[in-house]
C-alpha cells in the first residue's frame, strides 16, 4: 500500500514523500522518491527512489506506525517540521494514533533527514518565531504542593523505570476510591498522558473545582503514554 504523497521542494529537486504499509501495522513508515525540477515526471527514469524508509517506527521510543503526514516551516521560516500520527503500541489496530509533529534537518546532500518519531510527550521547543508560551512538563515524580509539581493524598504505589509504556519511564497507580493526585499549574491548556490497559478502571478529573469528569482508563490493548485529557 502507498498513500498519502506529499511533495517537499529543495535544491532543484522535488521529494515525493507517501506512506507505506497498512496503517494499523506497526510498520506504516514513510518513503521517499524525487524528481529534477524540469523532468518529464511521466517518465519512470526522471524518478530517483530512496533505497529504504526515511521515518519508521522506533521501539526503544515506544512508537510505532510513524506516517501520514505533512510537512510545515516555523513562523520565522527558518526551520522544517514534520506532522504525522503515530501509536503507542505496536498491536496491529487503528485505534489510538495521534497526531505529533518534531523538526527535521537536511543533509549536505540536500536530501531530506526526518531523523526518528520522538516518543510521545517529549519536550520540545516551540518553532522558531512562535510567539506561544513555553510548555512544561509534569511528571509523577515532581512531589510537592508548588507549581508544577504533583500532591498525591490516600493511598498510591509508584516505581521508575518501567520503559517506554510509561510517562518517562515513571508509574504512580492506585486501586483505592479516595486516592487523589492534586497537580498546580497555570496556563491555558493541560494535556494528561497515562497507560491504558486491561487492569484499568475509572477516574475522575477536576479542573479549577469545577465538576468531575469521568475518565475511562480500561483498554484491551496495554497503550502507554496514551493521550487522556
Amino acid at each position: 500500500m502507498r498513500e498519502g504523497p506529499t511533495p517537499l521542494f529543495r535544491n532543484g529537486r522535488t521529494f515525493l514523500t507517501y506512506s507505506t504499509c497498512d496503517t494499523a501495522k506497526p510498520d506504516y513508515q514513510l518513503w521517499v522518491t524525487s524528481i529534477a525540477d524540469g523532468a518529464d515526471p511521466m517518465l519512470a527514469a526522471s524518478w530517483v527512489q530512496h533505497p529504504g524508509p526515511v521515518f519508521w517506527r522506533d521501539d526503544a521510543a515506544g512508537v510505532w506506525g510513524a506516517g501520514h503526514h505533512s510537512f510545515f516551516r516555523s513562523p520565522d521560516g527558518t526551520e522544517d517540521w514534520i506532522a504525522h500520527h503515530g501509536k503507542n503500541t505496536s498491536a496491529y489496530t487503528y485505534s489510538f494514533r495521534t497526531t505529533r509533529v518534531q523538526k527535521f534537518t537536511w543533509n549536505a546532500d540536500c536530501t531530506p533527514d526526518f531523523g526518528r518519531p520522538l516518543p510521545a510527550g517529549t519536550t520540545q521547543p516551540l518553532p522558531s518565531g512562535d510567539p506561544g508560551a513555553p510548555t512544561a512538563v509534569i511528571n509523577d515524580f515532581d512531589l510537592g504542593a508548588g507549581q508544577n509539581q504533583v500532591q498525591y493524598g490516600g493511598t498510591w504505589q509508584s516505581r521508575s523505570g518501567c520503559g517506554n509504556q510509561c510517562f518517562q519511564g515513571d508509574d504512580h497507580w492506585s486501586g483505592r476510591a479516595g486516592a487523589t493526585a492534586t497537580i498546580r499549574f497555570s496556563g491555558t491548556q493541560v494535556a494528561l498522558l497515562r497507560v491504558r490497559d486491561w487492569g484499568n478502571g475509572i477516574a475522575a478529573i477536576s479542573v479549577d473545582g469545577g465538576p468531575e469528569q469521568h475518565l475511562d482508563y480500561y483498554s484491551g490493548i496495554r497503550v502507554g503514554e496514551e493521550l487522556n485529557y
